[in-house]
């Protein structure tokens, strides 16, 4: 019983983030979209997939419908909210699989963002 208050909680808990950040990210979207440059609610599904485990994304998916549905319509905020479901879940699967300590983790984190910066950054 003590196990199943503590998954509702941490589910409920990383939904909650999810969704003020997944609010905070729409605010600051490119003018006439839903789309936005940066997706803090993308850190805050794999933070919660990590560690708590798979099934606080049953919380981001909820609040992720919400969240989405404040500028789509129901059909696309459940297709959002799914492919915001699968991101963390591949993420968080792959860096348990290849980084097996916290120092591999970093590692894998820093490298990535060095490599990423210079491509996505202003022609």
């Amino acid at each position: 019983m003590r196990e199943k208050l503590r998954s509702v909680i941490e589910t409920a808990g990383v939904g909650l983030l999810f969704y003020l950040a997944a609010l905070l990210g729409l605010r600051v979207g490119l003018p006439g979209t839903s789309a936005s440059p940066v997706w803090i609610a993308a850190g805050v599904s794999l933070a919660g997939a990590l560690l708590f485990g798979r099934h606080v994304l049953i919380g981001v998916f909820i609040a992720a419908v919400l969240a989405e549905r404040t500028v789509n319509p129901l059909p696309l905020s459940v297709a959002l909210a799914a492919a915001n479901v699968v991101e963390p879940l591949i993420a968080a699967t792959a860096l348990k699989r290849f980084a097996h300590r916290r120092r591999d983790l970093l590692l894998v984190t820093q490298r990535s963002c060095r490599r990423s910066v210079p491509v996505s950054g202003p022609p």
